[in-house]
């Protein structure tokens, strides 16, 4: 049997704690957003902006410090000129696998 990983050890001792999945989704959609925002080349400014709020709150927003809501989260979504997609729902629960962290800007 083949010995294993620190991260499977890691995904197997978290996968039936909620807390930790409720996080590692809001890592996948932040890092999702940011990833949006460099590729586009939209600013906080610009996000700002379309929403009709301030930078400072969209500043806060991107260092998750509210707990968000769904539909502010379709909110930026559309600022992003995104669809907001509804996600799966598997019979796994995702891994430390399926983060992706993009480069900041």
């Amino acid at each position: 049997m083949a010995k294993k990983t620190w991260a499977q050890k890691f995904d197997e001792r978290n996968a039936s704690n909620p807390m930790f999945l409720v996080e590692m989704h809001k890592t996948m959609v932040f890092a999702a957003i940011r990833a949006r925002m460099h590729a586009t080349g939209v600013s906080q400014k610009d996000i700002a902006e379309k929403l009709d709020v301030s930078e400072a709150w969209v500043s806060k927003f991107l260092n998750r410090e509210p707990d968000v809501r769904l539909s502010t989260l379709v909110k930026v979504a559309w600022a992003l000129n995104c669809k907001w997609a509804v996600p799966s729902l598997e019979a796994e629960p995702p891994t430390h696998e399926h983060l992706v962290t993009p480069k900041d800007p």
